[in-house]
């Protein structure tokens, strides 16, 4: 009977610890990569821009991101095509 409950307290701290190595990886991760604690007082600085010059930025963004969506939908659109062919030509030849 002692030497169970010898084995459920070393169970009970063996538990404990694992408890604090994870506590102990979240508290590091937590700190390296968003911020929190020591590292949390570090603030970056962002270039500001005018009125102008973002409105510049804004208009070369979404001219790119039509660009990307065009080129994608063109892609999906032969793939599909190129798809249906494939399977027509399956169907008839073999």
């Amino acid at each position: 009977m002692l030497s169970h409950f010898g084995e459920l307290k070393k169970k009970e701290k063996s538990n404990e610890e694992h408890k604090f190595s994870l506590r102990k990886k979240l508290r590091i991760i937590k700190e390296n990569y968003i911020g929190y604690g020591k590292n949390g007082e570090k603030e970056y600085e962002f270039p500001k821009l005018s009125e102008i010059e973002l409105k510049e930025f804004r208009e070369k963004w979404i001219k790119k991101r039509k660009r990307d969506k065009i080129k994608t939908n063109i892609i999906i659109t032969l793939t599909i095509i190129f798809g249906i062919i494939m399977a027509f030509l399956l169907r008839f030849y073999l």
